[in-house]
């Protein structure tokens, strides 16, 4: 049935369902590789595939690193805070700022 609302026919509902889907494939496809070429996870062969992501054997931490919008802000900037109830302008934002902090995130591995 075509949503009335919205010209394209996709519904917020369709939009969360098709995320959700997706989500699944790419949480999933380590483990799909390694059994379309033949490697269990309890596997004890010392062979290893650099085209293929090893299944972890145990917990797994994962980071989210988000951000909602950077307004454009190409190079550092001031930026207001509250502060022990006085406001503080401190220099943030900008991509290069951005780019180390993701760097930062990677080189914990």
């Amino acid at each position: 049935m075509k949503n009335e609302n919205n010209n394209s026919g996709s519904s917020r509902r369709d939009f969360l369902r098709k995320s959700a889907a997706m989500g699944l494939v790419a949480a999933t496809a380590p483990w799909a590789l390694n059994k379309a070429a033949g490697r269990d996870s309890g596997s004890t062969s010392d062979e290893v595939d650099p085209g293929v992501a090893p299944i972890p054997a145990g917990p797994v931490n994962i980071t989210i690193l988000y951000t909602s919008d950077i307004h454009a802000q190409l190079h550092t900037h001031d930026e207001f805070f509250w502060e022990n109830n006085a406001p503080v302008y401190r220099k943030r934002g900008g991509l290069a700022v951005l780019k180390t902090m993701i760097n930062s995130y990677r080189s914990k591995k």
